[in-house]
């Protein structure tokens, strides 16, 4: 295992890319629809999609024959990626809500979904410890990897006309690798009972690692070790970063929202939230509201208050992903 201090500048900025193109469920102001939308994936089997503003349902999918445990949604906001329970990804079309393919992706639940920056390839992991790459927009199989642990978190980044992978997984371990499977480097995390969730911030040129042991962790060029002033009491289930990169938002096992300062990594703030565990944690672009997933409910946050608690799966909300409107985008660009 490589400590950070003998890593190139140049693989670093390849962990680094976790902050732009996550598949951990966070809320990502990269991603662009037409309009402000939130969508949740649920225990349920459903994948839900919201307007934001007002609360109102769009559109409801029966998207897996069990739970669904992760979403992804594609850089022009035009495809959804979903992974189930059930061993299945699927892809569908978000504003007709319709189907485009189905895959029987992996052996056991699928864990993690990540689109490639170009959106020309989707990349999935599993229980079964493997990473798998589907070419679009057809969906046809183009690799497989084989890893050490269950796969919690993979994002696609580009290099030298090819792309690294890099992959959180359930050892603890996070590993930058090939296509074809050769790892570049390897950050060992550490955490007592092994890594559960992972994040980047890339102003800050850092990564993020929550654990089994409730710790969150950061490592940069500049160095590495705990957040301070408080841990989650269970695991970390969802880490976010604000728009800015200022906060990091972690959601717990516990029931807690904790925000940290992303600059002097110590604790800012905790959230009594209600719910019996935080499982997915999303941001709005502008940084004023906080969306927490948990079991049935999802509730928003402004300035440490609860806004609205709305009922919106029947079992636990497993992910959130805040997509925000193209042309809004555009003009703070």
């Amino acid at each position: 295992m490589l400590g950070i201090n003998n890593w190139k500048q140049s693989s670093f900025r390849l962990i680094a890319g976790v902050a732009l193109f996550s598949a951990l469920g966070l809320a990502l102001s990269t991603l662009t629809a037409k309009a402000d939308v939130v969508i949740t994936a649920g225990a349920d089997k459903k994948v839900k999609i919201w307007d934001p503003a007002t609360g109102n349902e769009l559109k409801s999918i029966v998207a897996h024959e069990s739970a669904v445990n992760v979403i992804a949604v594609s850089p022009d906001g035009k495809l959804l990626a979903t992974g189930g329970a059930d061993k299945k990804v699927k892809i569908w079309n978000i504003e007709k809500g319709e189907l485009v393919k189905e895959i029987a992706a992996h052996t056991e639940e699928v864990t993690a979904l990540a689109f490639s920056p170009d959106g020309k390839m989707l990349a999935s992991g599993g229980s079964d410890k493997k990473i798998k790459f589907w070419a679009l927009p057809d969906g046809k199989a183009d690799g497989s990897i084989d890893v050490a642990g269950k796969v919690v978190a993979i994002t696609l980044v580009p290099a030298n006309e090819s792309l690294m992978i890099i992959a959180g997984l359930a050892d603890g371990s996070m590993p930058i690798l090939g296509k074809d499977g050769n790892a570049v480097f390897t950050l060992n995390t550490e955490h007592k009972g092994g890594l559960t969730a992972a994040g980047g911030n890339l102003k800050e040129m850092c990564v993020y690692s929550g654990g089994a042991d409730g710790l969150l962790k950061y490592f940069s060029q500049s160095g590495q070790g705990e957040f301070e002033g408080g841990k989650h009491e269970g695991a970390v289930n969802a880490i976010a970063t604000s728009s800015d990169s200022e906060k990091v938002l972690t959601g717990g096992a516990d029931g807690k929202l904790i925000v940290w300062g992303a600059n002097d990594h110590k604790k800012i703030a905790t959230i009594e939230t209600g719910l019996k565990s935080v499982k997915s944690v999303a941001i709005s672009p502008d940084g004023k509201r906080i969306f927490t997933g948990g079991d049935k409910k999802v509730k928003v946050w402004e300035n440490g208050k609860e806004l609205v608690a709305q009922d919106c799966h029947e079992g636990m909300v497993n992910a959130i992903l805040y997509v925000a409107d193209k042309k809004k985008v555009e003009d703070k660009k």
